[in-house]
């Protein structure tokens, strides 16, 4: 009788084993860091304008709250719960986000250069942040608030993609 394993490799070569592994790690580890760079962002922002949690309250709101409580965000109390509850979704994002990109670098056989690379995970980022924003949390979006997005989409690519050229199994080493 056929063990699991003889079954298993022969059915799937082991460098194609390898290989996958090889790019999901980094690429989990680079949506984590993208992640933590935007989380990193808005929480200076929040501090800064004296509201801290505020951001990830109205978002965390847009995901499960009504659309009465949006009318007025800047209203809204911050909440350690909805904060807790948006890291989790933002997190299992760019995590998808990260081993997407990750995926789609070893497919191409190497991490492009970095304003290619950065410009293409901006274009996601920033697509995904305004699709989730307006199609599904109905989230009335000011000049303000989509200027912060913006620049934390283009800081959390950055930081993807820098450690993605630095950890990236199939990374160009020129």
């Amino acid at each position: 009788m056929t063990s699991q394993h003889e079954l298993s490799s022969s059915v799937v070569p082991q460098s194609a084993v390898a290989n996958v592994s090889a790019w999901q790690l980094p690429g989990a580890l680079a949506g984590l860091v993208g992640a933590g760079t935007l989380a990193i962002w808005f929480f200076v922002l929040d501090v800064s304008r004296g509201q801290p949690l505020h951001t990830p309250t109205v978002l965390a709101t847009a995901l499960v709250g009504s659309a009465s409580e949006l009318q007025s965000p800047e209203t809204l109390r911050a909440s350690v719960p909805l904060t807790l509850l948006f890291t989790l979704v933002h997190g299992a994002a760019f995590l998808a986000i990260g081993l997407g990109a990750s995926w789609f670098f070893a497919r191409i056989g190497q991490v492009p250069r970095l304003g290619l690379a950065i410009l293409l995970l901006f274009v996601v980022l920033g697509g995904g942040f305004f699709v989730f924003a307006i199609v599904f949390a109905r989230m009335p979006v000011d000049e303000l608030f989509a200027r912060d997005v913006l620049i934390g989409n283009i800081l959390a690519a950055a930081a993807m993609v820098l450690y993605l050229m630095r950890h990236h199994p199939s990374r160009d080493p020129t």
